[in-house]
């Protein structure tokens, strides 16, 4: 069974509300280092539908853009700015 594709408003939003969205729709538990901005704005423009893994996918992507890494652990994703994730003993995810 294909995994169900949903249109999400990705536009404008900032690290937070991505954080929040990526997390309800992946089941993911996603926390952040203190010197991750939250309140940065994001202008990412998407009009096709996404599963699940792509809406991931998409969310690393715009971490990359703005100089952040995402460090998986099993269910648990932490943000980290990206140069810091270099010095970090967990795989690193990053498109």
């Amino acid at each position: 069974m294909a995994a169900e594709k949903k249109r999400y408003e990705l536009n404008n939003k900032t690290l937070e509300e991505l954080v929040r969205l990526v997390s309800r729709e992946t089941g993911l538990t996603i926390t952040y280092e203190a010197k991750v901005k939250l309140t940065q704005r994001f202008e990412i423009y998407n009009l096709q539908p996404m599963d699940e893994q792509e809406l991931y996918e998409r969310f690393l992507s715009i971490l990359q853009l703005y100089d952040y890494a995402a460090i998986k652990n099993g269910s648990l994703v932490k943000i980290v700015r990206a140069r810091a994730a270099r010095s970090q003993p967990n795989p690193v995810y990053s498109q």
